[in-house]
């Protein structure tokens, strides 16, 4: 535990000052601010976009805009060099990845698939297969980039890899953990979100197959948990690897940025926290140069959410 501590200080010392901090801390305001005060992401983009090409459109400026943004205040007011801006393989990365994340958000083709499925099993299916698209709109772009583009620049598939792995400290982690997320299950803004299973509506499904609701729940939690793979995949696996050659590590900045942003669907004391969560899980990738540490902790909270909602709420 103390070598990951160790990490966290370390990158603190090197990169750290109050004015690179006070900017961000601002910028998180107004982003966190505008987005629950109008529902940016639940109303306007959820609501209006539902299944419109444009959806795609809005999460890549959501998500890569406020990267970008991040990006240029960690470097003016931390090492004060923007030279980043004047390389073209970095507005090529960007334009890429994030236009790859967009479309992995803003993707609808489950919703037209799910117009075939009977009407009492559609919402339980839409939400299974929802939790596998991640294959086909994140995952399978990414091998594909990295096969025949990116593997000369980067020696492993961006941190998936089981070199250096030590459980032990994210066994802790996950433990220290335990009794902030009980704290968090008995709040309203917890109770109203969780568990996700909920939504689903996942006795129907279970009615139709002649099947026990443990088994329909046992599958969405499996594939819900299997999806935080491709979170930390992305989060702290490719945007860790790909930008720290253009920003150094003050890359782990804008990318717990842009992490928190991607929880603006969620519970305003969940999308802030996600912020540090993001910060050292993205150091702790990037100093062990792989994501497992991430999945684990990630996976575990979440699951262990989804356990507090099922017997507490």
């Amino acid at each position: 535990m103390r070598v990951y501590l160790r990490y966290i200080i370390d990158h603190l010392r090197a990169t750290w000052n109050w004015r690179m901090g006070l900017s961000l801390l601002l910028l998180l305001a107004v982003l966190i601010g505008v987005n629950y005060s109008i529902e940016l992401e639940d109303e306007l983009i959820d609501r209006n976009y539902a299944e419109s090409p444009l959806r795609a459109f809005w999460f890549f400026l959501l998500q890569g805009g406020s990267f970008l943004v991040a990006a240029v205040l960690v470097m003016r007011f931390g090492p004060k060099n923007l030279a980043f801006l004047k390389r073209r393989k970095f507005w090529f990365y960007l334009l890429f990845v994030f236009a790859v994340y967009g479309f992995h958000r803003g993707f609808y083709g489950h919703m037209l698939i799910g117009q075939s499925f009977p009407v009492e099993i559609r919402r339980p299916l839409l939400y299974l297969i929802s939790e596998l698209r991640s294959l086909l709109t994140l995952i399978l772009p990414f091998i594909l980039f990295y096969l025949f583009y990116d593997k000369r620049n980067q020696q492993h598939f961006y941190g998936v890899q089981l070199k250096g792995v030590d459980w032990k400290p994210y066994l802790m982690m996950l433990g220290i953990m335990i009794p902030f997320l009980y704290f968090f299950s008995t709040t309203a803004d917890f109770q109203q979100q969780y568990p996700m299973y909920d939504r689903i509506q996942g006795f129907r499904l279970a009615e139709y197959w002649g099947i026990s609701e443990y088994w329909v729940a046992g599958l969405y939690e499996l594939l819900y948990g299997l999806d935080f793979f491709n979170t930390e995949l992305f989060f702290r696996g490719i945007l860790v690897f790909i930008f720290v050659r253009f920003l150094g590590p003050h890359a782990i900045y804008p990318i717990a940025v842009t992490y928190c942003v991607c929880h603006f669907g969620k519970p305003p004391v969940e999308a802030i926290s996600s912020f540090f969560g993001g910060y050292i899980l993205g150091v702790i990738s990037l100093k062990s140069e792989n994501i497992w540490g991430g999945v684990f902790v990630h996976m575990g909270i979440a699951l262990l959410m989804e356990l507090f909602a099922f017997l507490f709420v």
